[in-house]
């Protein structure tokens, strides 16, 4: 009896189903279950041998078609395999019955590798004057807070659009946020962001539910959106001479800057895996944070005399209420008084312009015509003593 295609169908996607059912009951969390969806996804419609005909040249063709379509990058692609070697040894070790989870693989995939990709330019490392820039460059505060919080934390895009008003919040130590990424939760306390993060927070609904970067249809913003927006920004960047034509972006870019930030700082690689969400042990801060030819270079100068190796100020202090700021704002958030001497230098310029001047004198002819009129002059206080 010849078993249609429908009901071969059928079986398979139940198996995935199934399979998919038990790694949930693992505790995977919904963003890694989605991809592990997709993964087999992109296999079942590749697929037309049954599961226990593939040989290794059929997975090297699956491979090369992933790489003519589904584009991304050697990292994506070698995620995408790992979840179709777990399935199949599932699948070919007994499935639902019996099959296992961990274990020696089946050699119609134990030795399928995916080639690293040829070395690109590294995303740019992104200094509290690029930074300055780039925040110039958002069209809305919530832009502004997505990018500053990322620059802030670390965190990734993902793990940021999910943040929820009940993840927030302050204890001893200052405002924090608190995140559920791959390995789990971890608290970042804020300082960079601040500045925007807190009138923006204080303008939203006391629904401890609601999203901190919510859509129009309640969920978190759809993930291509800080895509978008950092391409705009990015654009414009490059367009003032901020960035060069070549340099690279994107939001992911924001956490190798955090990494490479705190590497530099001399936190050590246990500190780093616990405050950017690696697991214990990990080699991703190795990954991450790595020096790069200036760090180099600056270290060969400074070890040679030849200059003094420059620190970024992590703060700097009010010079009107003496309270500490994040380096990156211009004026105080608290009382409003420019941080330096230079951003109020344009005001102070503008005190000296012919036009300034002539609105000024124009300002107290108004003011002394009022003060003569004594039923008004009483009425908005402008009476002398």
């Amino acid at each position: 009896m010849q078993v249609s295609q429908k009901t071969l169908d059928s079986k398979n996607q139940n198996l995935v189903s199934a399979y998919l059912s038990v790694k949930r009951s693992k505790g995977l969390k919904d963003t890694t279950m989605n991809e592990y969806s997709r993964s087999l996804s992109m296999f079942e419609d590749w697929r037309t041998k049954p599961y226990e005909e593939l040989n290794q040249s059929d997975l090297a063709d699956f491979l090369n078609h992933l790489i003519k379509t589904d584009g991304g990058t050697a990292s994506t692609r070698r995620q995408r395999v790992s979840v179709l070697k777990g399935f199949l040894r599932w699948v070919l070790t007994g499935n639902v019955m019996s099959g296992r989870l961990s274990g020696p693989l089946p050699e119609v995939v134990a030795y399928l590798q995916v080639k690293q990709d040829v070395k690109t330019k590294e995303q740019v490392h992104v200094t509290k004057e690029i930074m300055q820039e780039f925040l110039g460059e958002c069209n809305t505060l919530l832009e502004q807070v997505f990018f500053s919080l990322l620059f802030d934390t670390g965190a990734r895009k993902g793990e940021a659009l999910n943040i929820k008003l009940k993840d927030i919040g302050r204890d001893e130590y200052g405002n924090y946020v608190e995140l559920n990424g791959k390995t789990g939760y971890r608290k970042n306390w804020l300082h960079d962001s601040l500045a925007w993060y807190l009138p923006y927070v204080n303008g939203l609904s006391a629904d401890p539910e609601r999203y901190l970067f919510k859509s129009k249809k309640g969920g978190p913003l759809n993930p291509s959106l800080p895509n978008e927006w950092c391409r705009r920004i990015v654009k414009n960047l490059k367009a003032k001479g901020i960035l060069q034509p070549t340099d690279k972006l994107t939001p992911h870019g924001f956490r190798h800057t955090k990494a490479r930030y705190l590497k530099n700082q001399n936190w050590s690689d246990d500190r780093l895996n616990l405050w950017l969400g690696w697991s214990a042990g990990s080699s991703m801060a190795t990954h991450y944070g790595r020096a790069r030819e200036e760090d180099v270079v600056s270290s060969f100068l400074e070890m040679t005399g030849q200059k003094k190796l420059d620190k970024e100020d992590t703060h700097i202090v009010c010079p009107s209420c003496h309270s500490s700021q994040s380096s990156l704002v211009k004026f105080c958030p608290s009382c409003g008084h420019a941080m330096k001497p230079e951003y109020a230098f344009e005001q102070n310029s503008k005190k000296d312009t012919v036009e300034y001047i002539a609105e000024m004198q124009q300002a107290r002819e108004i003011l002394k015509t009022l003060k003569s009129l004594p039923h008004l002059a009483k009425e908005l206080g402008l009476e002398t003593a």
